[in-house]
């Protein structure tokens, strides 16, 4: 599930490097589960030279999907693209070494992917260093840091944590609110539910930004609307107990049952009890 994971994952964020027609539709044809018609789009799309369209076949081999599953030959076709300059190629191999418990043909092949612009090949290689023993925190962030500006929302995330109170004591990193903040806003300006949610507890409570409730209550809200519970939680809250806004029962209420339907327990009880 880990290397399936990382591969579909590979496979959208390639997709703006896909040539004009055929990547895009083999791509839309696969998220339909039409793998007849994605495999023929990528095969024209590999056939005019466009790289991540070869290693997108790969992806079809390797889960057996309208082709008969086939990992070594999915091992030839990521090769064969990465070797040619696929960010989605190489990080695919990376994925399915990390699956066979390979460390050093992982780490070798997230690094090329990462070097071509593939943002999660940067993401992962920051968490296997995250995981270290002795993992350094300078080159996590910068790691993560690439991966944000690759547009991967959930490495500005994971900055954001990072940098607000660094939970695995890496090395070379300095706690920073201001920093934390700065990473929550990127990935919450992109429609992150979490960071939303995150950020408006900083500003809320006036950590490495100005306090202001009522920012903070807009910050809850778009985190809710993104389907993130705790960020119904916190807004419910805040109508609960008058800040950012006059005190709504009923408003609070409909948050936190709002939450229980996204499976929050809490919110459940609490609802109940209003």
């Amino acid at each position: 599930m880990k290397a399936k994971f990382g591969l579909i994952l590979a496979l959208c964020a390639g997709i703006l490097h896909a040539a004009p027609n055929d990547g895009v539709d083999g791509f839309n044809a696969y998220l339909n589960k039409d793998f007849a018609t994605a495999l023929k789009k990528w095969e024209s799309g590999c056939k005019k030279g466009d790289v991540n369209s070869c290693a997108s076949i790969g992806t079809l081999y390797l889960n057996g999907e309208g082709v008969e599953q086939n990992a070594s030959k999915a091992e030839e076709i990521y090769l064969d693209s990465c070797e040619r300059k696929s960010s989605r190629g190489c990080h695919n191999l990376g994925a399915m070494y990390q699956e066979a418990g390979d460390a050093n043909k992982t780490n070798f092949y997230y690094t090329k992917g990462c070097d071509l612009g593939a943002p999660f090949s940067c993401h992962n290689l920051a968490i296997l260093e995250e995981n270290l023993p002795d993992g350094d925190g300078a080159k996590v962030s910068e790691l993560l840091d690439k991966a944000c500006k690759l547009k991967n929302s959930s490495s500005c995330h994971e900055l954001g944590l990072l940098y607000f109170n660094n939970s695995k004591n890496l090395k070379n990193i300095k706690v920073s609110a201001k920093k934390s903040a700065s990473y929550f806003k990127t990935a919450c300006n992109a429609k992150y539910a979490p960071s939303c949610n995150n950020l408006g507890l900083l500003v809320q409570n006036g950590e490495g930004v100005k306090k202001d409730n009522k920012q903070a209550r807009e910050l809850f809200q778009k985190s809710c609307d993104g389907g993130y519970s705790l960020g119904c939680d916190n807004l419910a809250m805040m109508f609960l107990e008058g800040q950012g806004a006059k005190k709504d029962k009923k408003r609070a209420k409909e948050l936190f049952q709002k939450a229980c339907k996204l499976n929050d327990q809490r919110a459940c009880e609490l609802a109940k009890k209003l």
